[in-house]
């Protein structure tokens, strides 16, 4: 890998993420807002995960193929519905497993 490689990537990387941000922001504000009316115990808000890995995979579509109206609604529906329960305060330990040796079956004599 060349620096200008590594450069491209990493500020191809800020645009996938400011695409991102720059699309959920409205929809997170709907979902926050539907959620407040529906007086949920937990408030609800846009999975972002989700929707990175999604503008990920289709900006090429939509900068070569120039599809962005039918972009546009699929990522409006998608974010939609991919919503999850912001839970304050919830924290729990990890159980760390100790990993078991290999079986000597494998060892390479």
């Amino acid at each position: 890998m060349t620096a200008l490689s590594v450069k491209q990537d990493f500020h191809a990387g800020i645009l996938a993420m400011n695409l991102c941000a720059m699309m959920s922001f409205p929809k997170e504000q709907k979902v926050r807002e539907e959620s407040k009316d529906a007086q949920l115990k937990n408030i609800k808000t846009v999975n972002r995960t989700n929707a990175f890995a999604l503008i990920k995979e289709s900006m090429l579509g939509v900068f070569l193929k120039k599809k962005k109206n039918q972009f546009l609604e699929t990522i409006d529906h998608i974010l939609q519905k991919t919503t999850e329960i912001v839970r304050p305060n919830r924290k729990f330990p990890r159980n760390h497993k100790q990993k078991k040796p290999k079986s000597m079956n494998y060892k390479i004599m």
